[in-house]
């Protein structure tokens, strides 16, 4: 299984990320088509006392909270255990959102339904955030049944460091 590696500190808060994220969920795939069907990307960078600049996404949790609270059964697991939404199931009740501990899960802006980060899983390759982000805060690395990095730079972060919102 992989997942994003946010490397802290780095992070400028260009948002790039964010509008890559836009533009590339977006019908047409374009900066206009984004901003026209207002759509709202998966991830989104805050401001923090402590960190700087941190993406809030999903984590793909272990046990997900998501999962349990949604009433429809839009949300699941798949086969490598990343936890997958499906719109044409969700009911938009928020129970998802009000228990993800990440602040992760947010209004799709047009359908008023739950949405998060999917990693792009469809396009068969690395996310696009950590394709575009010109820091390179963002990895996309293999990690272990204990969620740690295999032959990572940062093989020695916790599980806390890789799913923590910071």
């Amino acid at each position: 299984m992989k997942m994003i590696l946010a490397h802290k500190y780095k992070c400028t808060g260009c948002k790039t990320c964010e509008r890559t994220c836009s533009v590339g969920h977006s019908p047409e795939k374009t900066p206009l088509s984004a901003s026209r069907e207002r759509i709202r990307p998966n991830v989104e960078v805050q401001k923090t006392d402590i960190y700087g600049f941190v993406q809030i996404r999903c984590r793909h949790c272990a046990d997900a909270a998501c999962i349990k609270a949604c009433i429809a059964g839009a949300l699941h697991k798949d086969a490598e255990g990343y936890t997958i939404h499906d719109p044409e199931k969700c009911v938009g009740c928020w129970m998802c959102v009000m228990s993800c501990p990440h602040g992760a899960i947010r209004q799709d802006g047009k359908n008023e339904k739950a949405k998060k980060c999917d990693l792009c899983i469809d396009r068969g390759r690395s996310p696009r955030c950590v394709e575009v982000c010109p820091k390179k805060v963002l990895e996309f690395v293999e990690v272990n049944e204990n969620r740690r990095p295999i032959d990572s730079s940062e093989a020695t972060c916790t599980e806390k460091e890789l799913t923590q919102t910071h």
